[in-house]
């Protein structure tokens, strides 16, 4: 069951999460989603943040800056499926249909539980710094 009100209370959090960091970025305020960016080592990195009222998480997507060409679909596969064995926080989703290839880390909020201000702050930057550690490699 959703709860809008801790849902937003959820998005309010990362809005100061992200001015606390002073970073610059963009309210979807009736999708509850927020984008911003960071610059990569090689690449920009894109953030999405959007919280999910009716799975009650936070989540924050880090599209990586290509897509995969069908002719090294199978490779990158492998690279993901590898990848992410040894990954602890986050996860890569990869769509072998359309190319997309994307980090993805959530965090949970239902019952009781808030996040708090430096949670969703290592949420983000666990997420910029692995699509960053990443992206290169598996162009």
């Amino acid at each position: 069951m959703k709860d809008m009100n801790k849902a937003r209370a959820v998005y309010d959090t990362v809005c100061a999460a992200l001015d606390k960091m002073k970073w610059v970025y963009d309210k979807e305020e009736e999708e509850l989603a927020i984008t911003t960016g960071a610059k990569g080592t090689d690449l920009p990195i894109d953030i999405v943040i959007r919280v999910l009222p009716e799975a009650e998480v936070l989540s924050v997507q880090v599209p990586f800056a290509f897509e995969v060409p069908d002719e090294h679909s199978i490779d990158v596969a492998i690279a993901v499926s590898a990848a992410n064995y040894g990954l602890i926080r986050g996860c890569f989703d990869y769509d072998m249909t359309t190319g997309d290839l994307r980090f993805r880390i959530c965090a949970p909020y239902n019952g009781n539980t808030t996040l708090a201000e430096d949670v969703v702050e290592m949420l983000v930057l666990i997420a910029a710094t692995t699509v960053d550690s990443y992206q290169t490699r598996l162009l």
